[in-house]
């Protein structure tokens, strides 16, 4: 798993780290899906564009244009899509495989559960094996796509920024993906 995505408010006058970089990856709040405040700062990602806009805007009933307004912590903002490249070296524990699940003795249908305490046990389980960079598991919005949450942020090197726009043809594919309605006028 070398390359992944997320979908960020984007300034691009942002300095390495501030808030509207690429690298700029928010506090943990405790309530995400591997969130563990305690012991480590997540990244969350997705294996593919597709996936890493359905997470971001899966929730709304319409893909319209008013969704690429700017963030409203960030008035000059502009959504973009941001490209990852993990280092190759980095090892993700992934749920998607059986043995894994076997291993950490989690139940297939306890790893997209929105209990956050289950999911948030399995996370550390797996981040105090001190053996892997993160953990992936399957979106949501479609197991066919891969979600990840990378806890050793230094591995992450920004490959490319995209601002967006619906026209982009990972909205497209999204959209019919997860059967949202998608207006482009």
């Amino acid at each position: 798993m070398s390359n992944l995505f997320r979908v960020i408010p984007y300034l691009g006058s942002s300095k390495k780290n501030e808030v509207g970089s690429p690298t700029y990856f928010p506090e943990n709040l405790g309530v995400h899906r591997v969130d563990n405040l305690n012991y480590y700062k997540v990244a969350y990602l997705a294996t593919s564009s597709e996936c890493a806009l359905a997470e971001k805007f899966g929730y709304l009933s319409e893909w319209k244009n008013t969704l690429l307004r700017p963030d409203m912590s960030l008035p000059k903002s502009k959504w973009a899509l941001i490209h990852y490249k993990l280092d190759e070296s980095s090892k993700i524990f992934e749920m998607d495989n059986p043995q894994n699940l076997v291993k950490l003795k989690v139940r297939p249908s306890r790893v997209v559960t929105r209990d956050r305490t289950i999911t948030q046990n399995w996370a550390l389980k797996v981040f105090e094996t001190q053996k892997n960079s993160g953990v992936s598991w399957w979106s949501f919005y479609n197991p066919d796509w891969g979600c990840a949450g990378v806890w050793d942020l230094k591995q992450l090197r920004v490959h490319s920024a995209e601002i967006l726009t619906l026209e982009h043809p990972a909205f497209k594919q999204a959209a019919i993906a997860i059967s949202k309605p998608l207006t482009l006028s």
